[in-house]
């Protein structure tokens, strides 16, 4: 009883010190001291990206209910929940642990945003890595597209046209059949090019909008796709080019990652913003492409989620602000 009670009288110092408003990184330290726990971990919670952080804005794990190394007491202020005292086992439930849970709820309130502000940050430098480096990347890709492709294809045009040249007055007949060739690549040459431009930023996109150009886009999909655009008129061009990359990324992965065989996609423009919706019934979710989805949109201020379940499929939603 003498322990209790003097632990009793740690939290009742806890609550004074707590009204001094303690320094960044001192609170731990009293909540500890108040609990007798020097194991005390604390995370903090935030609801719009629905996972725990540390003090730095660092993602930490908190254990399971079922874990029987450690127990966890939630920390609400004003209805909503803020943070997790992650402590030793045996003090779990303790008075003396919800006392000190309920007067630090303002104080660690305060750290989560702070914490909350730096994971933003973070999340905001590994963004900006993910875009250079998707970037380059692309990049990559485009260089060995043209390379592999219509560069390819050039190179045996010159050396076709070089041969015909050398028949026209030998072998008329031979010339016509070369050039008959060479045209043929030409052709060729002119499709890969025009399949690279599409894939940088579609034409139609530029010149007719979004609606023309994701109609274009889901007809060229090699599953069935139900396409619902309900985008009048025109949106920003940086706008209009994400959704149609977020439509355009969401129906590759359906098809490439999880096999679907059936797409649906809609889009609108509600409320100042473009919202997106794709949908498959592929077995599996959504790749890491959605990822460079998700930085490419953030970079407009809006938002990638996906809603994923083993064997069924999974819903790619987007919200980009228009204004």
């Amino acid at each position: 009883m003498g322990a209790a009670a003097g632990r009793a009288e740690t939290v009742e110092e806890l609550i004074a010190r707590l009204a001094s408003a303690p320094a960044a990184g001192e609170l731990r330290e009293a909540i500890a001291s108040a609990l007798g726990d020097s194991t005390l971990r604390i995370a903090y919670w935030l609801p719009r990206q629905e996972r725990w952080v540390d003090r730095l804005g660092r993602p930490v794990e908190v254990p399971a209910a079922s874990d029987a190394r450690c127990a966890t007491t939630r920390v609400m202020c004003d209805g909503e929940l803020v943070a997790a005292l992650v402590h030793e086992a045996r003090i779990a439930g303790a008075q003396t642990t919800l006392r000190a849970a309920a007067a630090a709820g303002r104080a660690l309130e305060g750290e989560r945003r702070e914490a909350e502000l730096r994971a933003r940050l973070s999340d905001a430098v590994a963004s900006r890595a993910r875009i250079v480096e998707a970037e380059e990347s692309d990049r990559r890709r485009l260089e060995r597209n043209l390379h592999d492709g219509p560069q390819q294809r050039l190179v045996s045009l010159a050396l076709e046209l070089k041969l015909a040249r050398g028949k026209v007055a030998s072998d008329p007949a031979g010339a016509s059949a070369v050039l008959e060739r060479a045209e043929r690549e030409l052709k060729g040459a002119i499709d890969d090019l025009r399949e690279i431009a599409r894939a940088i930023h579609p034409a139609v996109l530029s010149d007719r909008g979004l609606k023309p150009a994701l109609v274009a886009l889901t007809h060229r999909a090699p599953v069935q796709v139900e396409l619902d655009c309900l985008v009048e008129g025109r949106l920003p061009a940086a706008v209009e080019s994400a959704v149609y990359f977020v439509v355009s990324e969401a129906l590759t992965s359906a098809v490439e990652h999880a096999h679907a065989s059936e797409v649906s996609v809609e889009v609108a423009h509600r409320h100042g913003k473009a919202l997106v919706q794709v949908k498959h019934d592929g077995v599996g979710g959504a790749d890491t492409r959605i990822v460079g989805l998700a930085d490419r949109v953030s970079a407009l201020g809006g938002c990638v989620d996906v809603d994923s379940h083993p064997g069924e499929g999974a819903v790619v939603y987007a919200e980009i602000p228009c204004e």
